[in-house]
């Protein structure tokens, strides 16, 4: 067998060994320092699925908490059952779902259009997250939305209740790819006196969320 093998490693001026190997483990010189973690790390907090509901919730008072200054939830294969939905976000505030006073702005890149389409609005019962989502475009249930959305600082109390993310829809309702960039806050003195508790994904019209996978993590330094 040919190779190169190597027994140590030593330092740039071949007077100090930094490191001694074997076939079972490495022995660092006591000069040499190696960090507890190196990077951030994403934490696993919660996992749903989605089965024909009209909403789904993630997050609570005890998973959104001052752990993490940053969570994000995860959307994989979020499909509907109703060609045309549009996929909306509202907080739980304090333990309360909230309907009113959102503001966001948007905007979508669409594959037939070159021309950025714009969305907001100033005090909304929700906010728009991405275009209209189709049901099926080449075989039945193909067509699905994925992507992220981040809550900062969720349990803060000083704070105005915030998120931000983006969605990818591939099969929108007519039959394009789009993605959307967006960013909402809840702006009312509730929000800023009480923390996010939970965010809920909604549909606009009668639809319901047919399938689709949610994962919230927190992101650790």
């Amino acid at each position: 067998m040919s190779g190169l093998f190597v027994d140590s490693i030593k330092d740039a001026s071949n007077t100090k060994t930094l490191a001694t190997l074997s076939s079972s483990a490495v022995s660092l010189h006591s000069d040499v320092s190696v960090p507890a973690s190196i990077g951030g790390t994403w934490i696993k907090l919660e996992e749903k699925t989605a089965s024909n509901q009209a909403t789904l919730e993630m997050g609570s008072a005890s998973l959104l908490s001052s752990t993490y200054d940053m969570y994000c939830i995860k959307v994989v294969n979020f499909s509907v059952d109703t060609a045309g939905s549009n996929p909306y976000g509202r907080f739980n505030v304090g333990g309360i779902l909230s309907g009113s006073s959102y503001r966001f702005s948007s905007s979508t890149f669409r594959s037939d259009v070159a021309a950025v389409l714009h969305n907001q609005g100033h005090s909304g019962t929700s906010f728009y997250m991405g275009y209209a989502i189709d049901t099926t475009a080449n075989v039945s249930n193909d067509c699905h939305m994925n992507g992220f959305v981040y809550l900062p600082q969720p349990s803060s109390t000083s704070k105005i209740s915030s998120a931000f993310g983006t969605m990818q829809i591939v099969g929108d309702e007519n039959h394009r790819v789009s993605h959307t960039n967006f960013a909402a806050t809840y702006m009312t003195n509730d929000s800023v006196n009480n923390a996010m508790t939970g965010f809920q994904f909604l549909l606009s019209g009668s639809g319901n969320i047919s399938a689709g996978k949610f994962v919230l993590y927190g992101i650790k330094d």
